[in-house]
C-alpha cells in the first residue's frame, strides 16, 4: 500500500439479482417472481426504487459539529423541518446521526421522525465505559431523537466491537428483543476491518468509506464475502469530505497527487453533461453491491441537488474505466496531516 497504483476498476460483482438471496438486504432493483399461476412477473417499484432514493440517509455529521475538509457550514435549525420535508416528498426517508454530532440528535427530535429510517450509534468511548453506559447513551439518543424505535444502530468503531464482541453481541441482542432496534451494523475504515467483524459476527451492515476514488469495498471477493454472510454494505465519505466536488485548482496542496484524478472526473462529468456531484453520487449509488448511501446534507439546496441527481434514470452511468487510487495517505482521512 506504500504506493499509488492508479489503476481500473475491478471485474464488476454480482449482477444485481444475486444480491436477494440474503433477504436481509435492501431491495436495489427491479425483481423478477413466479405468481401463484406459475408466471413470470416484474414487481412494482416505487418512485424512490425506481430512482435509487431508497438507498439515500442524510448524513447529520456536520450539524453539530464541523465535519469535511472543505466544509465550514452548519444547519440552521429553523431549516430542518424544510428539509425533512422536501427529503420526505421525494422518498428519501433515511437519517444517519450520532449522540457524537454535537446538537444533531435533538435538532431532529424537533420534528416528526416517524415516517423516517433513523440510524444512530454508539460511539467508541461510551462503549469503553461499559454496556450500562451504552445502554443510557442509546436511551438518552432515542428520547432525544423523539422516536421508541431506531431502525438502525452501529458501533462507531470496529476496533470497540472487537475488544468485547461477546458484550456487544449481548447488548445488541437485548435491544433487539426489547423492540429498540430492528437492525444493527458496525463502522470500518478498511476491508481487513470487515474481514475481522465477519469472523466475530454477523451484523446487518457494515458501514465504510466509498466512493470513485476509494473502491476498496467494492472489490469482488470482498463484496462476496458480504453476499454469503447477509451483511449490506453502507456508503460513507461518497465525496471524500468534499475533496471530489472541488477544481484540481482549488485542492490543498496536501492533496496534489489527486490532481489528475479530480481533473479525469471533471471531464468525464462535461462528457455526459452532469455535475461532479451527480458524477460522484450516481458512482454509487447506482452499485448494486452498496445498498446505502449516507450524503451530508445542510440546506435545502442539498436534497434537492440530491433529488436532482436521482431522477429516473433509463440506462446507468458508464464510469467502470474511470481511474481510482488505492494509497492510503490519499483515500483514508486518519492520515491525512492537519
Amino acid at each position: 500500500m506504500g504506493e499509488d497504483r492508479i489503476s481500473r476498476y475491478p471485474k464488476p460483482v454480482a449482477p444485481a439479482s444475486y444480491f436477494f438471496g440474503a433477504d436481509r438486504l435492501l431491495e436495489t432493483q427491479p425483481l423478477i417472481y413466479r405468481d401463484l399461476r406459475g408466471h413470470f412477473r416484474r414487481k412494482t417499484l416505487s418512485d424512490s426504487q425506481r430512482t435509487n432514493r431508497h438507498k439515500l440517509l442524510l448524513g447529520t455529521a456536520s450539524w453539530g459539529n464541523r465535519y469535511g475538509i472543505l466544509n465550514s457550514t452548519h444547519v440552521q435549525n429553523d431549516d430542518v423541518p424544510k428539509i425533512l420535508k422536501l427529503a420526505l416528498d421525494a422518498g428519501i426517508k433515511g437519517i444517519d446521526t450520532a449522540p457524537g454530532y454535537g446538537g444533531s440528535e435533538v435538532v431532529l427530535g424537533c420534528s416528526d421522525l416517524r415516517p423516517f429510517d433513523v440510524h444512530t450509534k454508539i460511539d467508541s468511548s461510551t462503549w469503553a465505559r461499559g454496556s450500562d453506559a451504552a445502554d443510557a447513551q442509546f436511551q438518552a439518543s432515542i428520547k432525544s431523537l423523539g422516536v421508541s424505535v431506531v431502525k438502525g444502530l452501529t458501533f462507531h468503531s470496529a476496533h470497540a466491537f472487537l475488544s468485547s464482541s461477546f458484550r456487544a453481541l449481548a447488548f445488541i441482542t437485548r435491544l433487539r428483543n426489547e423492540g429498540f432496534i430492528k437492525t444493527w451494523g458496525i463502522s470500518v475504515y478498511s476491508p481487513e476491518e470487515a474481514y475481522s467483524v465477519m469472523r466475530s459476527a454477523s451484523p446487518d451492515y457494515i458501514q465504510a468509506p466509498v466512493n470513485i476514488v476509494d473502491r476498496r469495498f467494492l472489490n469482488e471477493m470482498l463484496v462476496g464475502r458480504l453476499l454469503d454472510a447477509g451483511i449490506g454494505l453502507q456508503a460513507r465519505s461518497i465525496f471524500l469530505q468534499g475533496l471530489l466536488l472541488s477544481d484540481e485548482e482549488s485542492l490543498p496542496i496536501q492533496f496534489n497527487e489527486l490532481q489528475p484524478l479530480i481533473s479525469e472526473y471533471s471531464v468525464a462529468a462535461k462528457e455526459r453533461g452532469i455535475s461532479q456531484f451527480e458524477l460522484a453520487l450516481r458512482f454509487v449509488n447506482e452499485s448494486t453491491a452498496v445498498q446505502g448511501v449516507v450524503v451530508g446534507v445542510n440546506e435545502e439546496s442539498h436534497v434537492q441537488q440530491l433529488i436532482s441527481s436521482t431522477q429516473e434514470q433509463f440506462e446507468t452511468l458508464s464510469l467502470e474505466g474511470l481511474s481510482y487510487s488505492d494509497k492510503v495517505e490519499i483515500i483514508d482521512p486518519r492520515s491525512w496531516r492537519p
